[in-house]
């Protein structure tokens, strides 16, 4: 299963979550589309791209920002739902890239 769009430069730039057995194809360019797309993500397909630290590598590669992957990488390897994971996730991303209202 194919996690990643890699672009010329061999660097991987859309996340990518494929259901298994699926034809469907989402794409994510930004963590907000990231963010949107593991909403709508089945639980299923949510845990095999945890399992496979998906998340974590797209974030490090394609966002370039080492330190939010290490956080995503910890919410990944955490024995937790994907649904909690999927929390766990966005709330290492808001405290990183949201402003305070």
């Amino acid at each position: 299963m194919e996690a990643l769009f890699w672009n010329g430069s061999g660097v991987p730039r859309r996340f990518r979550p494929i259901p298994p057995n699926s034809e469907r194809r989402l794409r994510a360019s930004n963590l907000q589309a990231f963010l949107d797309l593991a909403e709508g993500v089945d639980a299923d397909t949510s845990m095999h791209h945890l399992r496979a630290h998906d998340d974590s590598e797209w974030i490090r590669a394609a966002i370039e920002d080492p330190e939010l992957a290490d956080e995503v990488r910890a919410a990944e390897r955490a024995d937790a739902s994907a649904d909690e994971s999927r929390a766990r996730i966005r709330a290492a991303i808001d405290r990183r890239y949201t402003l305070p209202s």
